[in-house]
């Protein structure tokens, strides 16, 4: 149970949605892939081992401690007592061999230039994600944490999947990730704004820091209103059923209520939560527009499978 804690089961929903976003922009079949169950469960692999690297060098900086966890209700392992750090970074490298073994047999069906363009992306992915936090770089610690989310959780992400599942690279994917992208940012700015004090005591440097707090309020807002707005801007000229995002607007307006009223203690979660509500309507919006009647196509599988 403890190692289950230790990988923050909850926030790997980040990275299941844009798998399943990029899955559906590359058609339903896609989720009948052999290799979808492969590339999912590589990417929370991937994930989950980047949490476990990033709670051991949080509790290393001071970030963490138990003080802090008490005040925010946000224990972790390390500042419990229950699992150690060489035990976390362990963990963490069985994760990414994980992540390593699942994409290997997919990597090695693809042509030599699809395989190239995967590798390069899957390693600056596993980096970024690896020194997120680690040393020597600890991007987030420098006020590039922002940046490397998006770009983890949005393009390289996408385009991962897409090559993995058709064997090629798509620009579209560039833009559906836009609105992914930039609520996995508004999920960890809604942490560093809520931790602004704390984390100047710790002594790094955050994006929400830089900009102070009535300016995080304003990008908090930015954020979640341009995911909106991304989204129906897709569902002008790409998708249609996109447009269903309209739906989950007064979850978008509770937000940015929230963060005016001050009320950051449990912000992060509170968005992670319309993420993927948000994130489940994109898919469904994605998978509408293209005309594809879903049980319809189930049942030619299987009516497939039983004739064979």
């Amino acid at each position: 149970m403890e190692y289950l804690r230790a990988v923050r089961p909850l926030t790997l929903c980040c990275s299941v949605i844009p798998v399943f976003v990029a899955a559906a922009v590359c058609g339903i079949e896609s989720f009948y892939h052999r290799n979808f169950s492969r590339v999912l469960g590589a990417m929370i692999c991937v994930h989950a081992g980047a949490n476990l690297v990033n709670i051991h060098c949080d509790f290393k900086r001071g970030v963490d401690n138990a003080a802090l966890a008490e005040k925010n209700n946000n224990h972790t392992v390390l500042t419990q007592g229950t699992l150690s750090s060489p035990q976390i970074l362990l963990l963490a490298c069985l994760f990414y061999c994980a992540a390593g073994g699942l994409l290997y047999e997919p990597c090695i069906e693809l042509t030599a230039v699809a395989r190239e363009e995967l590798v390069s992306t899957l390693i600056l992915g596993m980096l970024l994600s690896f020194f997120y936090s680690a040393d020597p770089i600890g991007i987030k610690y420098r006020g590039l944490g922002d940046v490397t989310i998006y770009l983890c959780f949005g393009p390289l992400l996408m385009q991962a999947v897409s090559v993995l599942l058709t064997g090629i690279s798509q620009s579209s994917m560039t833009y559906y990730s836009i609105p992914t992208g930039i609520m996995n940012v508004a999920i960890i700015h809604a942490r560093n704004s809520r931790d602004i004090n704390d984390d100047s005591k710790a002594r790094i440097t955050t994006f929400a820091m830089l900009l102070g707090y009535q300016k995080s309020y304003t990008w908090y807002t930015f954020l979640i209103t341009t995911a909106y707005i991304a989204s129906c801007v897709i569902g002008i000229f790409c998708s249609f059923g996109v447009w269903l995002i309209v739906l989950t607007a007064p979850f978008g307006s509770s937000l940015i209520s929230s963060f005016q009223k001050g009320q950051l203690k449990h912000l992060q979660m509170k968005t992670m939560r319309a993420y993927v509500i948000l994130g489940f309507v994109y898919v469904l919006g994605i998978l509408l527009s293209k005309n594809v009647n879903t049980f319809e196509f189930v049942e030619r599988i299987d009516l497939a499978n039983y004739m064979g």
